[in-house]
């Protein structure tokens, strides 16, 4: 960053600034190694006196940031603070500024993409597993990768009959809606409550259909649908997975379009990473592959450093889309 020309603009902009606040992952990071001239900028920054505040929208507190962000050679001599989504839910919630009892009788459900219920036992409440016991669910993250969200919906589903209070801590918009997503249960009945749901900041996107995975858990058909696009230059290129979205009869209807495309070798033109910092790794073996003709409609959160799409969500079938168009637009 330092080392280049818009590296030097940069600086010198953060000059007029008292207070410079960083995104970690995707501007300084990509989850494995820090971008080029990302520590240089910072130094620079520090030594010319700058305040630097570095935000994460991790459902984990900002010490557990830190500490991985020592390991890629960020130690927190380069910055005044490191503030997580985990850690202003965590601050509300004490502060009272969100209806929710925090005490050590109130029993919390933590939902996140680690399995870590770090912020449930940071408000000293009790962790369950059963969303029947629970007077509260926290939602820190998931894994939509490999659980369906059909899966989330009913483990979650006892706890919503009773209106129990959720807070997500993870990155979005928390607003109230009056449409429930789920029947109204008894305590429910002759009340006004709303509920609070998280809202992101979607991209939408054509892709083309290049494969599937096979099904896992309670899933039955197919896993998750591989996506590609073509570039410029005619290749084939991996774009990520799409695993939730479907019903079970589009399940059972996209295999039934897929199964007359079948290729005997992979068709994309260089091979997906097996592993990622998101998600679960890709076993290559266990992966059907097929021609490219079929079109897919997908809602996602970002593209990741590597060239992978974040939380895709299914949307539908654009029969209208010549695969031959697909381009990456983000």
């Amino acid at each position: 960053m330092v080392e280049t020309a818009r590296g030097s603009r940069f600086i010198a902009l953060a000059a007029e600034f008292p207070v410079i606040f960083f995104d970690q992952y995707g501007v300084l990071h990509d989850g494995r190694t820090p971008y080029p001239g990302a520590l240089a900028a910072m130094k620079t920054l520090r030594a010319r006196g700058a305040r630097i505040v570095i935000l994460s929208n991790s459902g984990r507190s900002g010490a557990y940031n830190a500490s991985r962000m020592a390991k890629l050679g960020f130690p927190p001599q380069l910055y005044d603070r490191l503030v997580t989504s985990s850690d202003v839910a965590k601050s509300l919630l004490l502060e009272g500024k969100l209806p929710i009892a925090i005490r050590a009788t109130t029993r919390c459900l933590t939902l996140s993409s680690s399995g870590s219920h770090e912020l449930a036992d940071e408000l000293g409440l009790t962790s369950v597993d059963d969303a029947a016991e629970a007077d509260f669910l926290l939602v820190s993250g998931s894994q939509a990768d490999k659980i369906p969200l059909e899966d989330y919906s009913r483990r979650m589903a006892p706890a919503v009959a009773r209106a129990v209070r959720r807070q997500h801590d993870a990155i979005g918009v928390v607003q109230e809606r009056r449409q429930r997503l789920w029947p109204a249960g008894p305590a429910d009945r002759g009340q006004h409550r709303g509920v609070w749901v998280k809202t992101k900041f979607l991209n939408r996107q054509e892709f083309i259909v290049v494969g599937w995975t096979d099904p896992e858990g309670s899933r039955s058909s197919l896993g998750s649908l591989l996506l590609g696009y073509y570039r410029d230059d005619g290749k084939l290129i991996y774009a990520g997975r799409a695993g939730t979205g479907m019903t079970v009869s589009e399940l059972t209807a996209l295999l039934n379009k897929l199964r007359p495309l079948a290729a005997d070798k992979m068709t994309v033109d260089v091979p997906p990473p097996r592993a990622t910092r998101f998600g679960m790794p890709l076993v290559l073996s266990r992966v059907h592959w097929f021609r490219p003709e079929l079109v897919a409609e997908v809602t996602y959160l970002t593209w990741t450093a590597d060239g992978l799409l974040r939380h895709v969500v299914y949307e539908g079938l654009r029969e209208d889309k010549p695969a031959r168009d697909v381009r990456r637009t983000g």
